[in-house]
């Protein structure tokens, strides 16, 4: 479970960080809300060059983000792909690669997706997303996933066994869980690297310039991921509709 701790200020050691001596292993960053925290890492993680390839219909605070960040500023590019649609997506990631390929280029590609679209009712085919990145074959594609809407209503989110696989898992380079949703608490997290932890900490605007959660958020997160870890929170099954989707 992740440790958090209220400090005078959101930058100083240990503070809403769980931490850990791998910088590959998994980590996550607390921020005030699901919305600071999509800002936070659209506007920090794309660098100048890169590609981002959003679904069409992803949450307003990504769009936000990017903005804020140098994609918004002209440094990058950024380019939706109709919802739910992975041929098309494949397309985009081909034509990408193989610009950078002919040019002689490096640029990471970063898709985002969210898991479960609220206003649509519908979920993303997040196994046959993952197999799709798996089969390019290159660490340049990095996958973002909103799980705000799924945390809680399926376990841990439906980038998470039993959903998927662990190795399946292991292949999301970032996840975004908030607790004001079905927990019915306040705050979000991003679970990444902890090497990306690392640089939001130093690059994220709204971690930095924000003040610490309170004392009383912080407790009501921690029992609300307790109440997750040993059960009492179950998991609804998948809908006929959602299994037999993808």
């Amino acid at each position: 479970m992740y440790t958090i701790s209220r400090p005078a200020s959101q930058t100083f050691p240990g503070s809403t960080l769980a931490s850990g001596d791998d910088p590959d292993a998994p980590s996550a960053l607390f921020f005030q809300s699901g919305y600071s925290t999509n800002v936070g890492i659209w506007s920090s993680f794309p660098q100048a060059g890169d590609l981002v390839l959003f679904d069409e219909l992803i949450h307003a605070s990504v769009h936000d983000g990017l903005r804020l960040g140098r994609i918004g500023r002209g440094a990058g590019a950024a380019k939706t792909f109709p919802h739910n649609d992975l041929r098309s997506l494949k397309r985009l990631i081909k034509e990408d690669l193989a610009e950078q390929e002919a040019k002689y280029i490096f640029r990471t590609i970063f898709v985002g997706v969210e898991s479960v679209y609220s206003m649509e009712g519908d979920a993303a085919p997040i196994v046959a997303l993952l197999d799709l990145i798996g089969t390019f074959d290159t660490g340049r594609i990095k996958l973002i996933v909103d799980e705000a809407h799924s945390m809680f209503v399926f376990g841990k989110g439906l980038t998470m066994p039993p959903y998927v696989t662990e190795e399946q898992a292991s292949k999301v380079f970032a996840r975004v869980v908030t607790f004001g949703k079905a927990p019915g608490v306040t705050g979000a997290a991003v679970v990444i690297p902890r090497y990306a932890k690392d640089y939001l900490v130093a690059h994220a605007r709204p971690f930095i310039f924000t003040t610490a959660p309170t004392v009383f958020s912080v407790v009501a997160v921690e029992n609300a991921l307790d109440v997750l870890e040993d059960g009492r929170a179950n998991a609804v099954s998948l809908s006929s509709d959602y299994s037999k989707a993808y």
